[in-house]
Protein backbone atom coordinates (compact mmCIF):
# COMPACT_ATOMS: atom_id res chain seq x y z
CA UNK A 1 0.00 0.00 0.00
CA UNK A 2 2.77 2.39 -0.23
CA UNK A 3 5.38 4.33 1.37
CA UNK A 4 5.70 5.67 4.80
CA UNK A 5 3.51 9.33 5.85
CA UNK A 6 5.96 12.50 6.21
CA UNK A 7 6.08 14.32 9.17
CA UNK A 8 6.19 17.58 8.89
CA UNK A 9 5.10 19.40 11.73
CA UNK A 10 3.53 17.97 15.07
CA UNK A 11 1.43 15.50 12.77
CA UNK A 12 2.53 13.27 10.40
CA UNK A 13 1.27 14.13 7.10
CA UNK A 14 -1.16 12.03 4.78
CA UNK A 15 0.55 10.62 2.33
CA UNK A 16 -2.47 10.52 -0.09
CA UNK A 17 -4.33 13.53 0.82
CA UNK A 18 -1.11 15.63 2.02
CA UNK A 19 -2.95 16.92 5.36
CA UNK A 20 -1.99 16.43 8.72
CA UNK A 21 -2.96 13.93 10.55
CA UNK A 22 -4.67 15.64 13.37
CA UNK A 23 -7.74 15.75 14.82
CA UNK A 24 -10.63 16.22 12.81
CA UNK A 25 -8.68 16.12 9.57
CA UNK A 26 -9.94 12.57 7.88
CA UNK A 27 -8.69 11.55 4.25
CA UNK A 28 -10.35 14.07 1.33
CA UNK A 29 -8.67 12.53 -1.19
CA UNK A 30 -8.88 8.78 -1.47
CA UNK A 31 -12.90 7.79 -1.21
CA UNK A 32 -13.77 4.76 -3.95
CA UNK A 33 -10.58 1.84 -3.45
CA UNK A 34 -10.04 0.36 -7.30
CA UNK A 35 -9.25 -3.54 -6.44
CA UNK A 36 -6.86 -5.52 -8.21
CA UNK A 37 -9.51 -7.71 -10.08
CA UNK A 38 -10.84 -4.33 -11.10
CA UNK A 39 -13.99 -4.38 -9.23
CA UNK A 40 -14.56 -0.50 -7.46
CA UNK A 41 -15.52 -0.52 -3.76
CA UNK A 42 -16.48 2.58 -1.86
CA UNK A 43 -14.49 2.78 1.26
CA UNK A 44 -15.92 2.36 4.80
CA UNK A 45 -16.28 5.89 7.24
CA UNK A 46 -14.66 5.74 10.74
CA UNK A 47 -17.90 5.17 12.79
CA UNK A 48 -19.67 3.00 9.86
CA UNK A 49 -17.56 -0.29 10.22
CA UNK A 50 -19.29 -3.49 11.05
CA UNK A 51 -16.77 -5.03 13.42
CA UNK A 52 -15.77 -2.16 15.97
CA UNK A 53 -18.57 -0.10 18.18
CA UNK A 54 -19.32 3.05 17.05
CA UNK A 55 -17.19 5.44 18.43
CA UNK A 56 -19.04 8.58 20.57
CA UNK A 57 -19.82 11.76 18.63
CA UNK A 58 -16.33 13.65 19.01
CA UNK A 59 -14.21 10.78 19.22
CA UNK A 60 -11.20 10.19 17.17
CA UNK A 61 -9.36 7.53 15.42
CA UNK A 62 -6.85 6.13 17.47
CA UNK A 63 -4.42 5.78 14.67
CA UNK A 64 -5.53 8.48 12.13
CA UNK A 65 -6.86 10.59 14.14
CA UNK A 66 -10.02 10.84 11.70
CA UNK A 67 -13.72 11.73 13.01
CA UNK A 68 -17.03 9.90 12.64
CA UNK A 69 -18.19 10.21 9.15
CA UNK A 70 -14.51 10.89 8.00
CA UNK A 71 -12.30 8.17 6.25
CA UNK A 72 -9.35 6.86 7.46
CA UNK A 73 -5.65 7.64 5.92
CA UNK A 74 -4.60 5.39 4.31
CA UNK A 75 -2.54 2.59 6.51
CA UNK A 76 -4.90 3.21 9.40
CA UNK A 77 -5.24 -0.32 11.36
CA UNK A 78 -8.79 0.85 12.07
CA UNK A 79 -9.88 0.64 8.21
CA UNK A 80 -12.28 -2.01 7.59
CA UNK A 81 -12.20 -3.51 3.99
CA UNK A 82 -15.01 -2.57 2.60
CA UNK A 83 -15.20 -6.07 0.49
CA UNK A 84 -14.63 -8.50 3.42
CA UNK A 85 -15.25 -6.54 6.58
CA UNK A 86 -12.29 -7.65 8.19
CA UNK A 87 -9.12 -4.94 9.00
CA UNK A 88 -8.05 -3.60 5.28
CA UNK A 89 -4.16 -3.88 6.61
CA UNK A 90 -4.55 -7.98 6.72
CA UNK A 91 -7.13 -8.47 4.53
CA UNK A 92 -6.78 -10.73 1.70
CA UNK A 93 -8.40 -8.68 -0.80
CA UNK A 94 -5.20 -6.95 -2.59
CA UNK A 95 -3.72 -10.15 -3.85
Amino acid sequence: MGKAAKITGTWANCKACGQEMAPGNGCSSIHIYDMPNGEKWKRVAWGREQRYQAPSENEACHDCNAMPGQYHHPGCDMEECPKCGNQLLMCDCWD
